[in-house]
């Protein structure tokens, strides 16, 4: 894997959770050639200071986890207690926050690399699978053929709702209505059996039919927390297994999710006569297809090809350790595609509320007569400053120089943040990268 890409998705993280992370990582603007090797390194710092024998891993499988805050380990004490580190100390985690597997899905290649093999690949995505789940999965699996591909869909008790003669409200709002933020989650649990309203959980069939299918399409394994046989009852009897925000999986959520893949992976070995050890030593690599070449900047303001003194790598938010190219006037930035065929070319910029930042046009070929004219306009109605990426079109083989125009001015700059060549099947129109968006 590039160090670009390492430091890409363990900067995403380290945005919401740079507490955490300060303890074990390096500072988000340094190099970060081994940004999963020092991820290693730090659960095993964690795992040895903890004295649960479960947070040591248990065994030597190699994982790949994706997904998004649950499967980071967002609202544990201690991230590395999350579902993939209590399965093994190999673990290679590429959850972003908030994300659905579009750009995963779409730059599989050039998140995970040409070197590491996987005997385990967790997927963490329901509600979003809709937006490149099944490419995600099918590119997986033709990549790793033998490996294990778990599918693990997380409902929570936000995502319930009461209702009674006076209306309806979200769980989150009937707590607050009753209790302080910090009051004790047994007592929650007594209102609950006592509460006389209305609950349900809304339907997402959509989603339920694509995580099936998208198991089915890649021979994979179910994992999920069951449903009682009323929501109240659902909710009081797991409310112990999510945070106290009610958002994220608990330490104890976890570790159920993890014995239960721990339980199915050892079903199957037993089923087929063989041991951890055969499994992993028989595992196989496969191909990338028709490949991918993606490099984002956003948080390690690293591009290694050329571009003009016009277009500025600036850390536009210095503590969160957020990098953009500024295009502070019209110029230029070169991309190579490194296949033998015309690619199609996705650039990522910054979006947020209309007329922050300037409308753009991006041409490919040479500046007096362009192969093609794009405008974009990186408005967002939702407001924070999130990372949007549009298809903009197709480059031959070798070096192509973009060109890049902002038109009018806001007082701000156009801010570019990566530059994507995909393997092109089923891509989506638009897909987002980063924390917050596709939500």
């Amino acid at each position: 894997m590039s160090s670009t890409m390492k430091s890409f998705l363990m900067g995403v993280a380290l945005m919401a959770f740079s507490v955490i992370l300060s303890v074990v990582d390096m500072p988000l603007h340094a190099a970060q050639p081994h940004a999963v090797e020092s991820d290693r390194r730090a659960q095993r710092l964690f795992s040895n200071q903890n004295s649960r024998a479960l947070v040591k891993g248990r065994g030597t499988l190699r994982i790949a986890a994706f997904g998004s805050s649950n499967m980071w380990g967002a609202g544990l004490d201690n991230r590395f207690d999350a579902l993939p580190y209590l399965l093994s100390n190999e673990v290679d985690n590429y959850a972003l926050f908030a994300a659905g597997p579009n750009y995963p899905s779409v730059c599989t290649q050039s998140i995970v690399g040409n070197d590491d093999v996987y005997d385990v690949i967790l997927l963490e995505y329901w509600l979003k699978a809709s937006q490149g789940l099944p490419q995600l999965a099918l590119r997986l699996r033709e990549r790793y053929p033998s490996a294990m591909i778990f599918f693990i869909k997380i409902w929570a008790p936000i995502h319930a709702r009461r209702r009674d003669s006076d209306g309806e409200m979200t769980f989150e709002e009937w707590r607050n209505s009753k209790f302080l933020p910090d009051e004790q989650i047994n007592i929650v649990i007594q209102a609950l059996e006592a509460d006389d309203g209305e609950w349900y959980f809304p339907e997402h069939p959509d989603a339920d039919i694509i995580i099936n299918d998208s198991r089915k399409l890649v021979d994979g394994y179910n994992i999920r927390i069951p449903k009682k046989d009323s929501v109240k009852e659902t909710l009081a009897f797991y409310l112990h297994f999510f945070s106290q925000q009610h958002a994220q999986l608990s330490a104890m959520g976890h570790e159920y999710l993890a014995n239960l893949t721990e339980t199915t992976i050892k079903n199957k070995l037993a089923m087929e006569r063989t041991s951890v050890t055969q499994l992993v030593d028989s595992v196989e690599s496969g191909s990338w297809g028709r490949g991918d070449s993606c490099h984002m900047w956003y948080t390690d303001g690293g591009y290694n090809a050329e571009y003009s003194p016009s277009l500025v790598m600036r850390a536009f938010d210095p503590k969160k350790g957020q990098f953009a190219l500024e295009v502070t006037a019209p110029g230029w930035i070169m991309v190579r595609n490194p296949f033998k065929d015309e690619r199609t070319l996705y650039v990522s910029f910054l979006s947020t509320i209309e007329g922050f930042y300037p409308e753009a046009t991006v041409s490919i070929g040479d500046s007096g007569a362009p192969m093609l004219l794009v405008p974009i306009n990186p408005a967002d109605a939702r407001g924070a400053h999130n990372p949007r990426t549009l298809p903009i079109g197709k480059i031959p083989p070798g070096e192509t120089k973009i060109y890049l125009t902002p038109q009018g001015d806001t007082g701000n700059f156009f801010r570019l943040v990566g530059v994507s060549l995909t393997n092109e099947i089923a891509v989506p129109v638009e897909y987002g990268f980063g924390p917050t968006f596709n939500s």
